[in-house]
Order: C-alpha cells, then structure tokens, then sequence
C-alpha cells in the first residue's frame, strides 16, 4: 500500500536499473536483434514522495478523489488530473528521456478517474512525442476509450486470458478467438496461473490458439486499413449491431455480437460451443467459405455447433 504521501523509493519516470542498467542500448537491442518494441505500462498517479509534494503544491493538479474498484477507490491523494494543461506538460517533459532512450509507446492503466482522463492522458503523451519527433505517429494502448481518441490513439481490447486466476483450455482458446477481432489482441497472464502460451495447453486447443494468432497477423492489413479510415473520416471499425443496422429493431438490444468493419463477428460463448446470432438483411458469405459455398441471405437466426 501507498499512502497519499508517497513513498522515497518509488519512481515514477525512470526503469529498474536492475532489468535495464542500460535502457537505450537494452530498447535498441530489443529493436534489433529480437524485433520487439518496447512499451512502457504507466498509471495515471504518482507514488514518489518528492513528485507528490511538488505536484500538490500546484492547484489543480491532484484529483480530489481516486480510481474506482469494486470496493470504493484506491490511489486517493494521488490521481494526476490531466485536464489541467500544465499536468500535461510537467507530465509530457518527465517523459520526455524515456522516449529518447527508444520506449517506442506507451500502455495506459487505470484511468477512469474521470470520463475524459484517458483522452488528455494520450493528448500529453502525443504532444511530447511530437515536439522531440514531429513526424512520429503516436500510438498506445488504453484500457478505456473516450469520444474523441480515434484522433491519437488505438483503444479497446480484451485482456485476452484475464489475470485474477487458473483458466481452462476450452475457455483461453475462446478467449483468442474473440481478441482476433479487437482493434488490440493482448494476451495477458498472472504469475501465479500457468502462462498463456499456446503451446503449454495441449495439442488440441494449442493448434486451435495458433491459428487465431496466424488469423490476426493475416488481418493486419484489413484492420490497418478500418484504423486509418476511422483517423480520416470519424467512422467507427467496430460497431454495434444497433449502429450498423439502426433500421432492425431486432438487433437493438443485441450486445453478444457486433462489426469488425464488414465482418460480422458472433464469438462462442458457451462451453459446450453452442452457437446463436442473428444475420442482418442482405447477403452474407460464410469468412473464409470456398468458391463452391453458398452464400446466405438475411435477416435470420442462426443456431448450432461452432
């Protein structure tokens, strides 16, 4: 537990110099020779107990109350509010020696401290990226999105596998299914669960985790291709049955499926892999259906085995 106060040994704007003695050649090897870029997990409050000070001297930078979780609120004291442009650019110049040192985005947590905490989140990460990189393109990950991100961010995906406890095989590999068809598939883990890995969960369901993942990286393009159009032209990739087809009353209440662009998706969500969605009006093609396959007309209800 932190106290409102913060702790001395806390850091808030620097790497553990243990896993990292030497961060721009550890981030530039990681480029390199491993062909990963490196993404740092940020929090939108303070633990240092000299930042804490300083930030609560300034009016207006310290929200008045916490992050919400079932139980009430946690990090009280804390919570940096980014609405307030100088948070943003005290905040943006701490961060600025992490992304010269080669952190290529960042992943934000944890910030439904307001509704629009996570957009003016983003806005100061993407200003100071811009100023040391004026031809950068921003990008990060966000575990909520606001109206008005699609401008600098990529937001909303499953934290695929979940990480409170143990899973099973069947319930993971559904899990995998439904992330290929978020803007951000991230497999996520517990230390103390068996990791995620396909190939620690037998040669059944690992085949069937493999194959998600091979679908994913065959839709970059496609997703690609929806983001850049969303950047362009403000129109969501992915939609509620209820915005895609406003005309069907049927589909107005329907939250168990939705489009991924022109996909249709209606992931398994029963253990014995029973299967039931509803077609909208038209003609639709069975994803990834032979030549020979029939396509099939709309509206209509389809049940059965996946």
């Amino acid at each position: 537990d932190i106290s409102q106060k913060g702790k001395h040994h806390c850091t808030d704007f620097s790497t553990n110099p243990d896993l990292l003695p030497e961060p721009a050649m550890d981030f530039q090897h990681y480029e390199d020779s491993l062909h990963f870029k490196f993404a740092g997990i940020r929090k939108p409050r303070l633990c240092n107990f000299d930042a804490l000070k300083f930030a609560k001297s300034q009016e207006g930078w310290i929200l008045p109350w916490g992050e919400p979780d079932g139980n009430g609120y946690y990090g009280e004291g804390r919570e940096l509010n980014f609405s307030n442009p100088a948070v943003r650019s005290w905040y943006g110049e701490k961060l600025a020696p992490l992304l010269r040192d080669g952190v290529s985005f960042w992943w934000n947590d944890e910030g439904e401290t307001e509704y629009f905490t996570f957009y003016w989140w983003c806005k100061s990460q993407a200003d100071v990226l811009h100023q040391l990189e004026p031809t950068r393109r921003y990008y990060s990950l966000n575990r909520a999105f606001v109206p008005g991100m699609a401008d600098s961010a990529l937001a909303c995906g499953p934290e695929t596998g979940g990480f409170t406890s143990e899973t099973e095989a069947g319930l993971l590999t559904r899990w995998y299914q439904v992330g290929v068809f978020m803007p951000i598939m991230r497999v996520h883990s517990a230390k103390e669960a068996t990791p995620h890995w396909p190939w620690l969960w037998g040669e059944r369901h690992g085949k069937a985790m493999k194959s998600a993942l091979e679908l994913r990286y065959r839709l970059i393009p496609y997703h690609y291709s929806l983001a850049h159009n969303m950047f362009l032209n403000r129109r969501l990739w992915m939609r509620p049955m209820r915005m895609a087809f406003p005309g069907e009353t049927e589909l107005a209440d329907v939250t168990n499926q939705w489009m991924d662009g022109q996909l249709l998706v209606a992931p398994v969500l029963r253990e014995d892999s029973e299967k039931h969605f509803r077609l909208p009006e038209g003609t639709w093609f069975p994803f990834e259906s032979s030549k020979d396959q029939c396509t099939v007309t709309g509206p209509r209800e389809v049940s059965g085995k996946a």
